[in-house]
């Protein structure tokens, strides 16, 4: 569009003193409070008050897809917002014209009601994170683990480059290397082969998963990368399976170094004595939880929900996580149980409770000639341990786990807030029955059935939800429909007035929207609507009418010269004056009305 753009100090020639009619855009980008969080990818994200231009945003158009921020700007002038609230509890804040994705389509935030259903990623819980200036690894660890005989400055001078040495915690990179380090202690390895051949690689399922980690490998400079895809046929006594994966290999001595130094073993882990690293386990909670999502997508469980038939009763929602596994010989079965202990305690800090540590022995001899044990980790089967396993932790590198915790996650996320709420009318109506009030006035007072609150007051019954209408199966192909790529239809159960003194606002190209805290929501709203409109009326008015466009931010002075007090506002002068002022998103129809009469 070859539009003019017009500023306070270029108003005057460029519209006033114009020799033909100049329609005017006032238009400005949509806002959200500045402390949302908006993601960069289903796991990792960042303030809204830090997202700066040329960041990198997940968007959707018809299926997930990326954008590059090209405007992001804090404006101190606020002021009455809008909050919507989900069932599940996800809350966003933003300004009242601010578009989001609903099942009706684009709605204003103003214009969405209780029971309106809108569109969430299930992305996982925010975690802020600091680290501190605490030294990791440096020169002389790296010398300590390459030995006597390598000749090491290149290697080293090729980490301090990549600003990997000293590595301290507050590294910018910290949280892509416990990633990492993560997998390679589940589905990585450590090789060192003759002629001084050193290799990281990784094995993969889906070229999804290959794509992040070699994304996260060259963010740290690392570049010289190969990925082979294959299919192996297995056994299991007399079970014959295939596996297809890729194996992604990185040659690079100082990447190999970097890791020894952080504590990954070089070799077989499973003949080896191996422990989480001490950087790790003192570590900020973040570089833990990273840790733990790639080891998880490595060789975590998947987790399910299935509907458990009770005879007479009506059935139930049963949450399935299988054990977490690994392989030691017979004669480190003390070194895996010290391990195993020490993931216990990963898990615990994030809700994750663990019911037993036990070992097996395998029943088929290894091709290798060893005896080795299984070491299992039970995870509790409750739904606080499934949904922080979804939501607080997630799984990394493994989009097939990934997929599944996010509607699981936000399932029981869902269940848990139906809990909180039945919990809480609990303690209401123990409250109104100090009260001296009746069951039926009780009842009546908080909109229970009476058999309800005589049920917990007279026959002392707890106060569960385990019977409520809501199954899986069914729950996942309603809010599924239509939508695609781990997106859901969520049921918005509050919508209220919210004053913000201040709001961020963010452009992205070319996907025109980001989730924010969960919700899908345009970058632009109206504005971005009434453009294509404009780009064909001057195409049709070429030489009669001239096109411009204000940043009502960025031009006060003319803003409020004009008294333009919502956006876009569309103004039409002739002869140095204002004609004609129309206040939100314009058909072709009417302002192809509104031109010619201007024109006669």
């Amino acid at each position: 569009m070859a539009e003019v753009t017009v500023t306070d100090q270029t108003f005057d020639t460029e519209v006033v003193k114009a020799e033909i009619p100049v329609l005017v855009d006032f238009w400005a980008v949509w806002c959200v409070d500045p402390k949302t969080n908006i993601y960069k990818d289903n796991f990792n994200c960042i303030q809204a008050k830090l997202v700066t231009e040329g960041q990198s945003l997940i968007g959707w158009n018809g299926k997930q897809a990326r954008g590059i921020v090209t405007y992001s700007k804090t404006i101190s002038d606020g002021g009455h917002c809008r909050l919507i609230k989900t069932v599940a509890g996800r809350t966003i804040k933003l300004t009242d014209d601010h578009f989001v994705y609903t099942q009706k389509g684009w709605m204003k935030a103003d214009e969405i009601v209780t029971g309106d259903r809108v569109a969430i990623l299930p992305v996982r819980e925010s975690l802020s994170f600091r680290g501190s200036g605490t030294i990791i690894v440096d020169a002389r660890t790296i010398i300590e683990i390459a030995g006597p005989k390598m000749k090491i400055s290149s290697y080293i001078d090729d980490l301090h480059k990549k600003e990997l040495l000293p590595l301290t915690e507050d590294n910018p990179h910290i949280l892509t290397l416990s990633r990492l380090v993560g997998a390679l202690f589940s589905d990585g390895c450590l090789y060192q082969g003759k002629k001084d051949y050193r290799e990281i690689s990784f094995v993969l399922g889906r070229i999804e998963d290959v794509e992040k980690l070699t994304s996260d490998l060259k963010s740290l400079g690392f570049t010289r990368l190969h990925v082979q895809e294959r299919t192996n046929i297995g056994r299991i006594g007399k079970r014959v399976f295939r596996q297809h994966s890729f194996r992604v290999k990185c040659l690079s001595t100082s990447l190999y170094l970097l890791f020894r130094s952080l504590g990954v073993p070089g070799g077989n882990k499973l003949t080896q004595s191996v422990s989480i690293p001490l950087w790790i386990k003192s570590g900020a909670k973040a570089i833990k939880r990273e840790f733990l999502a790639a080891l998880l997508g490595g060789d975590g469980p998947k987790l399910s929900i299935n509907l458990t038939d009770r005879s007479k009763k009506l059935p139930y929602n049963h949450l399935s996580i299988n054990d977490y596994e690994f392989h030691k010989t017979e004669d480190l079965v003390e070194d895996g149980l010290e391990f195993a202990d020490d993931l216990k305690n990963l898990f615990g800090e994030f809700g994750i409770k663990i019911a037993k540590i036990f070992i097996d022995k395998e029943r088929y001899k290894r091709r290798d000639g060893y005896k080795t044990v299984t070491v299992h980790l039970r995870f509790s089967r409750d739904f606080h341990t499934g949904y922080s396993l979804a939501q607080k932790v997630g799984y990394y590198y493994c989009r097939t786990k990934e997929e599944a915790a996010g509607y699981i996650g936000e399932f029981l996320r869902i269940l848990l807030a139906k809990r909180r709420n039945w919990q809480s009318l609990y303690e209401k109506v123990l409250e109104l029955d100090k009260q001296r009030l009746s069951v039926k006035k009780i009842a009546e007072k908080l909109n229970l059935s009476y058999d309800t609150v005589f049920g917990w007051l007279k026959l002392s019954k707890k106060a569960t939800v385990a019977y409520h209408l809501l199954k899986f199966p069914q729950w996942l192909k309603e809010v599924t429909t239509g939508l695609n790529d781990g997106l859901l239809w969520q049921g918005v159960n509050i919508t209220r007035k919210a004053y913000l003194p201040a709001v961020q606002r963010i452009t992205v190209a070319p996907t025109h929207n980001f989730i924010a805290n969960g919700f899908l929501v345009h970058n632009c709203g109206p504005c971005q609507m009434q453009n294509p409109i404009l780009e064909e009326l001057e195409k049709e008015f070429a030489g009669k009418v001239k096109f411009a466009k204000l940043n009502v931010d960025e031009n006060p002075t003319v803003t409020s010269k004009y008294m333009v007090m919502s956006i876009p506002t569309l103004m039409i002068f002739k002869g140095g004056s204002s004609v004609k002022q129309m206040v939100g998103v314009q058909s072709k129809e009417v302002l192809v009305k509104e031109l010619n009469q201007v024109l006669q």
